[in-house]
């Protein structure tokens, strides 16, 4: 198995940082070449809700907006640890939006 790269502008900075850190050859090894990006994300809600004619979610996709709109407190803005745990829980936040809770309340018959 391998790790999925998540993180805010991960194709843009993140991912170089780590190849350049690792070498193409350990990173090739231990990370997917897929990833998943906070920034991404937003633009394609944007995008998904302009389809239909429907007012945007995100005004702006910077983690510190997009922290401010789910109530995520960054601990420590701009440092690598703070930042990642951000982006972690923006990233869940936006999977959930428009997903029921799970598991679905038991139907009483």
């Amino acid at each position: 198995k391998q790790i999925l790269p998540l993180g805010h502008n991960v194709a843009g900075f993140d991912v170089q940082f780590l190849k350049a850190w690792l070498g193409q050859k350990t990173y090739d090894q231990w990370f997917h070449y897929r990833n998943r990006c906070t920034a991404c994300t937003a633009n394609f809600l944007n995008d998904r809700f302009a389809m239909f004619a429907t007012p945007v979610p995100f005004n702006k996709v910077g983690l510190e907006w997009l922290c401010k709109i789910f109530n995520v407190h960054n601990t420590s803005p701009h440092t690598a640890i703070g930042d990642a745990m951000a982006t972690a829980k923006v990233y869940k936040a936006m999977c959930s939006m428009f997903i029921p809770a799970y598991p679905p309340s038991p139907s009483k018959a």
